[in-house]
């Protein structure tokens, strides 16, 4: 009886472990399957959610490309419209002339011109006058030795197209031009006036003294030559009242008040100016054939003889010629340096 229960016991035993078995099989493939399903659903998830992911950045990423296109292609637009802009410019003086009225006559300082300076302004086409037109008119201000500084006035040209202006002011001894100006920097016409307004010292008296150096660089302290030359041109001119003065040493001591002393104490106010300077050697004589060239230089002080104060100081440089070194002295002095001080001092003193 006893093996009998053992036996019974031992059946029942292993029934209750196979159902266990089976049990936690059937569990465990349940849930291995379900996290099969779970696991095959979430591919397709994670697939869209990176397409979608991918298509965000594509587009973010495309974006800035379309910007630089824009980019690039603006200046190009804005560049073509400038040139389009720059064909259509007009020149705004193109079809117009303008031309210049009578010369006034040269008259001397402090005096007044006689007529006004003019200019006109018309039409190229059929020669009608440019009416209510603007016109630019630069004149002389102010001189200093040979520097001319300028003044400028806007003008309006009338019914005729012409425009009319009388010069401020002629205190001061200056030969320059009157220039009318119609357009712009860019597009521009314009016409010049000779202006003329002399020294009024014509009949005033003055004294000459200039120093000549010879070659080798040494004062001549005989009677100058060039001094001779530059009287004989301010006589021709219609200079009274002038003569020549030795003042060798103090030229030659590169002093003006040495200078200034000595002929106050020579001629006082006896004169009303003094012409002053030496003429020098500008260079190497040079020899072409039977051609002498002698380059010279001369620089000119005038003072008044009252105050001592400088009225006027000119540097000019010539090349005397001739077929002899003394003939290509005399055609220095006498047919350059003469004739070109003289003007200078016409115009400036």
């Amino acid at each position: 009886m006893k093996n009998k229960h053992s036996v019974l016991i031992l059946i029942v035993i292993l029934v209750f472990c196979t159902a266990c078995t089976t049990t936690n099989s059937a569990t465990s493939t349940a849930s291995v399957t379900e996290q099969e399903e779970i696991f095959q659903q979430d591919i397709p998830v994670e697939k869209e959610i990176n397409l979608a992911e991918n298509n965000s950045n594509n587009s973010e990423k495309e974006a800035p490309t379309e910007d630089i296109s824009n980019t690039t292609i603006s200046p190009t637009s804005e560049q073509t419209e400038s040139e389009a802009i720059e064909k259509v410019i007009v020149n705004p003086v193109e079809n117009l002339l303008i031309s210049a009225g009578k010369t006034p006559a040269e008259i001397k300082k402090n005096g007044t011109f006689k007529i006004p300076f003019t200019a006109t302004v018309t039409n190229t086409e059929d020669g009608s006058p440019a009416v209510d037109f603007p016109v630019t008119v630069i004149y002389p201000k102010t001189r200093q030795n040979d520097t001319v500084t300028f003044e400028s006035q806007e003008l309006i040209t009338n019914q005729e197209g012409q425009v009319s202006f009388s010069i401020p002011d002629t205190s001061f001894a200056c030969n320059s031009f009157v220039t009318f100006k119609i357009g712009n920097d860019e597009f521009e016409k314009s016409v010049e006036i000779p202006y003329k307004v002399t020294t009024n010292r014509y009949n005033w008296g003055g004294t000459i003294s200039i120093l000549d150096y010879n070659k080798k660089g040494n004062p001549v302290t005989d009677n100058s030559l060039s001094a001779s030359a530059i009287l004989t041109s301010l006589m021709r001119k219609g200079f009274t009242g002038i003569g020549l003065a030795d003042f060798v040493n103090e030229i030659n001591s590169g002093k003006t008040e040495n200078v200034y002393k000595a002929a106050y104490n020579l001629i006082g106010n006896n004169s009303s100016y003094l012409i002053f300077g030496t003429v020098k050697y500008n260079g190497e004589i040079t020899k072409e054939g039977t051609s002498v060239t002698i380059p010279m230089i001369a620089e000119i002080t005038c003072l008044e003889m009252k105050t001592g104060n400088e009225l006027y100081h000119t540097v000019i440089e010539v090349e005397g010629k001739g077929n002899s070194e003394w003939a290509a002295l005399n055609n220095a002095r006498n047919e350059l340096i003469g004739p070109q001080i003289a003007e200078k001092i016409i115009y400036g003193l």
